[in-house]
């Protein structure tokens, strides 16, 4: 509540003083005590109480960490929001030969494929579903599996393991999990697409081809919040790259 990580006991007065606070916190901010009282129409003492269960000494200690508390709020509003001109940027990028080579490159790879695997960790698992999703409805057969070491697919012959296909997706290219799945398909020879955020990191090295999406990393505080609009649209171009190939060939 305001900034507490709890909610302190109010009163109907406080809760009343709370909301009016919450809803006017940038010119709280800048008030005095008479002038809240008065805008209010409550009572000095009552605002002091409020504070009181704020933890706050009175007004002005009040004041001084509501200030701290709106320019964080202003901050984390500004992390939060989607940045509209980085993704414009992806999208030239896409037009532009070099991603244009890899895009066809990987699809060479891939036109032939009986299945593709999709492999991810974390956010990346939901993209890898989606693009299992998308390729099926496209191009081929196509399943994500969160783990081939542990399911019976990992038992396929070599023979099978080149007609299956993988794309691999992690935003850092280090994903641990994801690596290590890689490496079995390495070594029964199964061509490898990777979708990562740069072509300098593990998953990139082991790729047959890698297409790199080059967009900047979001943190807030622990949790990865970068856009996966770039991986999305790379998936779907990817496919349909693919099934115009097959139908010109």
């Amino acid at each position: 509540m305001l900034f507490l990580d709890y909610s302190p006991k109010l009163n109907t007065t406080e809760i009343d003083i709370f909301h009016y606070i919450s809803k006017n916190s940038s010119k709280v901010c800048f008030m005095t005590i008479r002038e809240l009282s008065e805008e209010m129409h409550i009572g000095q003492t009552s605002i002091w109480r409020f504070c009181k269960k704020f933890e706050c000494e009175g007004y002005s200690d009040f004041r001084f960490k509501l200030r701290q508390y709106v320019k964080e709020k202003k901050k984390r509003a500004i992390s939060e929001a989607i940045d509209e001109t980085a993704l414009i940027s992806f999208l030239h990028q896409t037009t532009e030969e070099f991603i244009g080579n890899r895009i066809q490159e990987a699809s060479k790879e891939l036109i032939d494929k009986e299945i593709i695997i999709f492999l991810g960790w974390g956010a990346s698992k939901i993209i890898a579903d989606y693009g299992a999703y998308y390729f099926s409805s496209i191009f081929n057969f196509s399943l994500s599996v969160a783990n081939p070491l542990a399911n019976p697919i990992s038992n396929i012959s070599g023979e099978t393991a080149k007609k299956v296909g993988i794309i691999a997706m992690s935003m850092s290219g280090e994903s641990p999990k994801v690596i290590r799945n890689l490496e079995y398909f390495t070594d029964l020879g199964t061509t490898i697409v990777s979708i990562t955020n740069s072509d300098k990191n593990s998953i990139s090295n082991i790729s047959d081809v890698n297409i790199p999406i080059y967009v900047s990393i979001e943190m807030n505080l622990t949790a990865d919040i970068t856009s996966h609009v770039p991986a999305i649209f790379l998936i779907e171009k990817l496919a349909k790259n693919i099934a115009i190939l097959q139908k010109s060939s």
